[in-house]
């Protein structure tokens, strides 16, 4: 029983292999089809789709070197902040 959406179709299991041979992510897929990431990996598995995850890998790792340096960053001013404080005394 569907609680407000109409139940997948043949007509949605084309969309969506439409949408992932455009290259488009599962999240932009679900966005596009009104449905749940969860209801499109699902109907992925189902189909044999899979889904490149280079731009998410590439991402991840961009982030991880930003915080990296943002944490450099605020580590060598809270020190000079405590060496302040230290020398007023």
């Amino acid at each position: 029983m569907s609680r407000g959406r109409p139940q997948w179709s043949a007509a949605d299991d084309q969309q969506l292999t439409d949408l992932h041979g455009d290259g488009v992510s599962q999240h932009e897929a679900a966005r596009q089809m009104d449905r749940s990431r969860s209801t499109i990996y699902r109907a992925s598995a189902r189909l044999g789709l899979t889904w490149d995850r280079t731009a998410t890998q590439a991402a991840v790792a961009a982030k991880a070197v930003d915080n990296d340096a943002t944490r450099k960053a605020l580590e060598g001013a809270l020190l000079a902040e405590a060496q302040t404080a230290l020398t007023r005394k």
